[in-house]
Parts: structure tokens; sequence; C-alpha cells
């Protein structure tokens, strides 16, 4: 907002401001901005504190490359982390978002998308994140997978694509419906979990997934009025903005939920191989201080009488020698 116009990204860049002279009667803060379309930028324009209109322009091939640098990145990280003979799903959640990386390399790789195999391959691949996604899902709590349910979607998106590639319409119809399936599919899953885990990142891959079906109804809705820019990747709607931002939050949302999920089930089976035995279940030297300790202390608040009873088992070694 200095006195000259600024332009730090370039033509390529994702944003860029304008100052230029303010309309009469507009002097002084910001006023509400408004919104229009511009080949593949979008503009908002507001006033500085000297009163200069401001333009700001948003570039949905920069989005794009940076929903493939976060899922490359992400998918690397989690690659990384995931400790091999363990069947946590973290693998398979890596190779979701390695294969979502590829979907959005071939999105980005034009600067609008041309009907043809590379958009049949991105839409098919997208499909096949989702299906590892579920994969990842059932592995993480120990579901055995209906991979008929999982992977079926990918079969009809396959032959959605193949039969629509020149009916855009229809595709735009379509493809989020089997999308969708896809992701009610995932929530079902960790719903279906949802009492059996532990901890708080099962919600961030809750509020991912449902964002994402936030973004994919906002498409069938932009579909079924009509809307001709959603068939170019590259070309600028409100609809494609709320799609490529949409993703890049639920694509963070969710790994770091999934991350989380693995850490905090790691952390309760440490604090109950703690606190009690494995082979017996009962309560170990430590859980029976803590627990003895509390029960005195409420003892002495409520001035009742405390008992402890000790148990001597008669040839107990026998018991170790056998069990263990």
């Amino acid at each position: 907002t200095g006195t000259a116009a600024s332009q730090a990204q370039g033509p390529g860049g994702i944003c860029r401001l304008r100052p230029s002279a303010a309309p009469a009667g507009k002097s002084g803060g910001i006023f509400a901005p408004r919104l229009w379309q511009r080949n593949d930028c979008a503009y908002r324009t507001g006033h500085d504190e000297k009163g200069r209109l401001l333009e700001i322009e948003l570039h949905i091939p920069t989005i794009l490359m940076a929903v493939v640098l976060v899922s490359a990145t992400l998918a690397l990280a989690v690659g990384l982390v995931a400790e091999r003979g363990q069947r946590d799903g973290m693998y398979l959640w890596a190779a979701a978002l390695a294969v979502q990386t590829l979907a959005y390399v071939l999105l980005s790789s034009h600067g609008g998308m041309p009907i043809g195999p590379s958009l049949v391959a991105a839409g098919v691949l997208m499909s096949v994140s989702l299906a590892l996604s579920g994969e990842a899902l059932c592995q993480f709590h120990l579901r055995r997978p209906r991979r008929w349910l999982l992977w079926g979607p990918v079969s009809a998106a396959l032959v959605c694509f193949a039969l629509l590639l020149h009916n855009p319409p229809a595709r735009m119809l379509v493809v989020p419906a089997i999308f969708s399936l896809q992701i009610a599919i995932l929530l079902d899953l960790q719903q279906r979990a949802r009492a059996k885990t532990v901890g708080r990142g099962q919600y961030f891959v809750f509020a991912a997934l449902v964002l994402l079906l936030v973004v994919l109804a906002s498409r069938f809705v932009a579909a079924l009025q009509g809307t001709p820019a959603l068939a170019d990747f590259g070309a600028l709607s409100p609809t494609q903005m709320l799609t490529f931002v949409g993703v890049l939050v639920s694509t963070v949302l969710a790994s770091f939920g999934w991350v989380l999920m693995g850490k905090e089930r790691a952390d309760y089976r440490s604090r109950q191989m703690a606190m009690f035995d494995e082979l017996t279940g009962l309560a170990s030297r430590r859980s029976t201080l803590q627990v003895l300790g509390q029960q005195v202390a409420m003892a002495h608040r409520s001035g009742q009488p405390l008992t402890v009873l000790m148990l001597d088992i008669d040839h107990f070694k026998q018991v170790n020698d056998r069990f263990g």
C-alpha cells in the first residue's frame, strides 16, 4: 500500500496490489470489497488508509501448484515418519497423498485442462486417492476393508470419464456425486470407530472430510446452474476458488489429524502398559500406589475408615513358571 504500485509475484504470482485514484466520496478506511472475474484472476477492490483503490489478484494456476507442493510434502513427511511393520495405515495414507499429488500435477500442467486422456487420468487418480484413504482408515481401526465398496467407485469414475469425456455438463454432475459417495464411505468408517478412537485427532479428519463434501456440493450446484467455467480447471470462478482452497485446507487438516491420531493411540497404549499388567490385566504397582493415594486422601477428607486387604496365593511361582 505504498505510493507506487507493488507487484511482488509477477504475472504468475498469487497476489498483486495496485493502488489507483480513489473514486469520489471514498476517503479513508477500507470499505466492503467487491469481486468480479477477469481471465484466471480474481480481483477484490478496497481502499487503503489514504483512500486509494487497491486491487488484489489471485492466480488459479499458482493455487493449483500450492496444492501440488503441499500434497507432495505431506506425502513425503508421512511416509518418512511411518514405522515399518506397524499396521497403522501410515504408508497407505502417504500413498493416497502421493496419488493426489499426481492427479493435481496433471491438472496444473495446463493453463486450462483440455479434454483428453490427462483429464481422465486425473479424475481416476483422485478417486484412487480416496479409495486408498479408506484402506488406510480400515487398517488404522483394525477393520477388514470391504474392497468392493472402497474400489467400486473407482471403476465407476473411470467409466464416467470415458463415456462423458465430451459431455462436460453431464460429467460435472456425475463426478461430484461419485466423489461424494466415496467421502461418505470414509465418514462412515470414521464414525463407526469414533467411540474406540482416543484423542482429538479424529475430529480433524472429520472436519477435512466434511469440508470436501461442502466443496463437492458447491460444484454440483454450480453444474446444475450451468456454470461453464467448471470444465476448465484454469478458469476463474468462485466455485473453482472454493474447490482448490478447500482441497488445500482439507489435505492439511486430514494429514495433521491422521498423524495426531497415531500419536494419541501410541501415548494411550504406553499409559496402559505402565498402569496395567499386559498378561493379566491387573493393576501394576504404579497404578496401585496411585489409586491407594487417592483413596487415602478421600478417607482423610470424609473421615471414613479405609481398609486395605492383601492376599497371598500359595505356590504362585508355578503360575509364573507356566504362564510367564
